[in-house]
């Protein structure tokens, strides 16, 4: 084969009989296209928790089966891109991606953002994230009182 770069090749074929007067031979020329390789679904936008932008925010995405599919971080004034690959069909068993109609849900931080039908093969969403909270809350109590704490923990 020959001219691969330019997408055609020049094929030579030759048939070989046990009869030495009886090869032949055929040349022949064809064009050959590759196909495009499958194309992500992106979302963008910004990312917010306590309604303030996030920088260095962790976002994953999730299939319906809670694998994560895609991650990325937000850059330092809150934004993201993340590219959400879809399932190699031909793989059974193996998820690496989206299929059509299933639910992904976005994470920020480990808390839950959106969940959303995943978009068309191709297309970039604006989607901004947001979380009312990450971080566990931290409870205090304080006694001021004269009476020792024991006896309120005890009744006596």
């Amino acid at each position: 084969m020959t001219d691969a770069d330019a997408g055609s090749f020049n094929i030579t074929v030759t048939a070989i009989s046990l009869d030495p007067t009886k090869n032949a031979s055929i040349n022949t020329t064809t064009y050959v296209q590759s196909l495009p390789p499958d194309l992500n679904t992106s979302y963008w936008g910004t990312v917010k928790i306590l309604s303030t932008t996030a920088p260095n925010a962790v976002v994953k995405v999730y299939g319906a089966n809670s694998a994560e599919i895609a991650s990325t971080t937000s850059d330092l004034i809150g934004q993201y891109l993340v590219l959400v690959p879809w399932d190699d069909l031909s793989t059974p068993g193996s998820d690496e991606g989206a299929v059509s109609g299933e639910t992904l849900t976005f994470k920020v931080n480990g808390s839950i953002a959106t969940t959303r039908v995943v978009d068309t093969k191709g297309t970039n969403t604006h989607l901004n994230l947001s979380v009312v909270d990450n971080v566990a809350p931290v409870i205090t109590v304080t006694f001021r009182a004269t009476t020792p704490v024991s006896q309120y923990l005890t009744g006596q």
